[in-house]
């Protein structure tokens, strides 16, 4: 029943928790959420339910209005709906399903910004909704894959900062398998893949290892 948290302090920064068993356009909508409320009320912990009724509360109204305009720009978006319409002489569902995969964002969340921005009719997800429409059955007839499997868990500056810790000797290799949530193996594969750039001299290929300690401001550079 949770779709999102936030905290934020002084001394630790600001911390965003996403529900992972949750559809990828929730999830998607979840973060901007989340980051609306850093952008304006850091100092205040939030926990958003799915089914809690916040709406009049002017903090939510404005993460969710944020949400929107960060994830379908009026701009951009008005310019693709205006390239589809004139393409194919009006705009169906099927191509505004394709308009929300190419977003990532829900089917419905998709209509609604467009009844905002008011290049649609208003009140066009009620008459969807009382019809009984379904967007996940849409998708999967149109083929769209609307929720692909989690491949990565883990954010890359999160594994990035591990591996320096253990590359700077400040954690064991133990401990660098339990903060990347895998085995000390793949652990290693993942700390060599990090600290090698591949880079092309003429016809061939070289390793270059990169210190990523090493300090790249105040003095210091690659």
């Amino acid at each position: 029943t949770v779709s999102g948290i936030f905290a934020y302090s002084d001394r630790l920064g600001g911390c965003i928790g996403i529900n992972l068993r949750h559809p990828r356009d929730r999830r998607h909508w979840s973060l901007a959420h989340e980051y609306g409320h850093f952008l304006t009320s850091r100092y205040q912990t939030e926990v958003t339910f799915l089914k809690r009724k916040r709406k009049h509360a002017v903090d939510e109204r404005f993460a969710d209005a944020f949400a929107e305009n960060f994830l379908m720009p009026a701009t951009g978006l008005n310019r693709r709906f205006t390239e589809i319409s004139r393409a194919s002489s009006g705009v169906t569902m099927a191509e505004v399903c394709h308009l929300a995969d190419w977003y990532q964002v829900s089917v419905q969340a998709m209509v609604l910004r467009l009844e905002n921005l008011k290049r649609i009719q208003l009140g066009t997800w009620d008459d969807l909704a009382l019809s009984g429409f379904k967007s996940r059955d849409a998708q999967r007839l149109l083929g769209i894959d609307a929720n692909p499997p989690i491949l990565k868990t883990l954010p890359r500056w999160y594994v990035k900062l591990a591996v320096i810790a253990f590359t700077a000797g400040k954690i064991t290799e133990g401990q660098l398998a339990r903060y990347l949530r895998t085995n000390r193996v793949t652990a290693r594969t993942t700390v060599r893949r990090l600290i090698t750039d591949y880079r092309q001299t003429d016809d061939h290929f070289v390793d270059v290892d990169i210190d990523y300690s090493q300090e790249i401001a105040g003095g210091s550079r690659f």
